[in-house]
């Protein structure tokens, strides 16, 4: 087969093409550090005592303590306190008793605070069942967690009524975390084989006619 210089061109072109492609776009990493969670004893209260109707969108502050353990590539146990801040919205495309939620959050270590996450959350609080589905996305960790993009999801249950005083809400909560490995910095490079393909391929077709036909038949020098 005969390969002029135009089609060595375009074949090199296409080569880095595709090892600049390799270079910018790493595939996505999976997760590799799980936070299990179950929060046992929340309260929640108006932020301001002047506001108190969270259906008239007075904001709420939840605070709770429970029990979390971290697998994957680190292992333990702790007591995790649970810091947020709440807000509820009505939505005419939810069904009647349903409001959006979402709002601010801060987890972190009891007693030392060193692994902690923060970031935001959204959901749905059914008003009927008094629960709420939510989905968090992290955008701080400190600790275990410093570097990492992760996600989470959880359960809760608000219990109306519940303190010693009987107007009181406290609640339940279980959830988990997925994060990603910790981001290094480092930005990935084309592979030796590409780099090598790329530069033979610019060489041999940059090269004179003359100087590749005495490279392919150095007897006719």
């Amino acid at each position: 087969m005969h390969l002029n210089r135009s089609s060595l061109t375009h074949a090199a072109l296409a080569l880095s093409c595709a090892a600049a492609m390799a270079w910018s776009a790493p595939a996505a990493a999976e997760p590799t550090l799980f936070l299990d969670y179950s929060i046992t004893s929340g309260a929640v209260w108006p932020t301001d005592l002047t506001c108190v109707d969270p259906f008239a969108g007075c904001e709420l502050t939840v605070g709770g303590s429970g029990t979390a353990i971290v697998s994957g590539d680190a292992s333990r146990s702790f007591t995790i306190n649970t810091g947020a801040f709440l807000r509820l919205s009505e939505d005419a495309s939810l069904p009647p008793g349903q409001w959006r939620a979402g709002g601010s959050f801060d987890y972190f270590e009891a007693f030392s605070a060193l692994d902690s996450i923060r970031g935001e959350y959204s959901g749905i609080f059914d008003a009927s069942t008094f629960t709420a589905e939510l989905t968090f996305t992290v955008t701080e960790g400190r600790g275990l967690f410093a570097g990492r993009s992760g996600t989470g999801t959880s359960t809760i249950a608000i219990i109306p009524g519940s303190g010693p005083g009987g107007d009181e809400f406290h609640y339940t909560e279980t959830g988990r975390f997925a994060f990603e490995p910790a981001a290094t910095g480092a930005v990935p490079l084309p592979t030796t084989a590409a780099l090598a393909g790329v530069g033979l391929l610019m060489t041999v077709a940059s090269a004179r006619p003359g100087q590749r036909r005495r490279a392919q038949n150095p007897m006719s020098s």
